[in-house]
């Protein structure tokens, strides 16, 4: 039995969607045995969605690294949006 969350995050600009999936990719290539991470970029009505889908084999210890799998990307999110804000 597996555990899904996803992550989407919602912007009026491609290139910043684009930006995320190139910064958050290389981390998300090798996972562990028990989890696997799938990234997409789609379009809807001039809004794009990068959605990140983890995928985990159930445990408590896997729970565990889910977490800390969605609380590192969520920190590298907030650290290009803080990034971004300085250079505005």
């Amino acid at each position: 039995m597996e555990t899904l969350s996803a992550l989407r995050i919602y912007s009026n600009n491609k290139n910043y969607v684009e930006s995320l999936k190139k910064t958050l990719h290389p981390d998300n290539v090798i996972t562990p045995d028990f989890m696997e991470i799938i990234e997409n970029i789609s379009e809807d009505n001039n809004e794009y969605i990068y959605e990140i889908v983890i995928k985990v084999k159930h445990s408590a210890k896997n729970f565990d690294s889910l977490r800390g799998a969605l609380d590192e990307i969520l920190s590298i999110i907030e650290m290009i949006d803080n990034v971004l804000i300085m250079l505005k």
